[in-house]
């Protein structure tokens, strides 16, 4: 079966990665198809979240902004690096930063989409990850959309 970003997958394959470029960078998406191994039904649901990743992403950036503001987990997120990370790391995740903004916003402007994660079948449908620089920091500030793309849920893994 030919998937857009895939090209041919094995649909009874559970786990398929890919590194697309979304706006700005390239990141990984993958699929996890172990609740539909076999199935053809979630194909077109795929197809439809995909073609609006843009969209989506911009929607999630702004709430990620909001919930920064409005000081959420995303800022909880942030000053927890602040506090944790050696000012060396610090100046490394803002170089090229406006150095004029306050450490905590340069810290949130630092932060990079690095993988979608499509889960067809489930209510969390698709997990976004932000993090900052992988070598320095492996927190991840994850959103979790159902399958129209509406925020469910903004949470932090390691």
């Amino acid at each position: 079966m030919k998937l857009r970003f895939f090209g041919d997958i094995d649909i009874n394959k559970e786990y398929h990665e890919t590194k697309i470029h979304l706006n700005d960078r390239d990141i990984v998406l993958d699929l996890n198809l172990d609740g539909v191994i076999g199935e053809k039904d979630w194909v077109l649901q795929y197809d439809e979240y995909v073609s609006k990743l843009s969209v989506f992403r911009e929607r999630i950036e702004e709430k990620l902004n909001e919930d920064f503001d409005e000081w959420g987990i995303t800022k909880e997120w942030i000053d927890w690096h602040i506090e944790e990370l050696d000012k060396q790391d610090i100046e490394r995740l803002t170089t090229g930063i406006d150095p004029k903004l306050p450490v905590d916003e340069k810290i949130f402007t630092a932060l990079n989409l690095v993988r979608v994660g499509i889960y067809p079948k489930y209510e969390d449908y698709a997990i976004w990850d932000f993090m900052l620089d992988k070598k320095i920091s492996n927190q991840i500030l994850v959103v979790v959309t159902d399958n129209q793309g509406n925020i469910l849920d903004i949470t932090w893994e390691s």
